[in-house]
């Protein structure tokens, strides 16, 4: 094992070799118990950290964030562009029926 490995291995069993140590009472355990606690959740921090930068999930939340914003502003511009239309599309239609409707008196 690497030397790191080693202290990491004697930091995380130190607060275990210390309760082993010491008389069984109700503080030692819940002291005991906090402090197995409060360092798996920094363990467990820094390895999210690591994790999140290896597989470049933060890179790929902004991506997706701006695929988001990108996808919006597409949407509204096509709407835009779809009242657009169909307001065009009355325009024709509605003098053909007034047409239509003139030759029929």
């Amino acid at each position: 094992m690497k030397k790191h490995q080693l202290s990491l291995i004697t930091i995380l069993l130190l607060p275990l070799s210390t309760f082993a140590q010491s008389s069984y009472t109700s503080e030692n355990i819940i002291f005991g118990i906090i402090v197995i606690i409060i360092i798996a959740f920094l363990f467990s921090l820094a390895i999210r950290e690591v994790l999140t930068w290896y597989w470049k999930i933060n890179d790929l939340l902004k991506n997706q964030v701006t695929q988001i914003r990108l996808q919006t502003e597409t949407n509204n511009l096509l709407s835009k562009q779809l009242t657009l239309t169909k307001s065009q599309a009355e325009l024709i239609i509605e003098p053909e029926k007034t047409t239509a409707e003139i030759n029929n008196n």
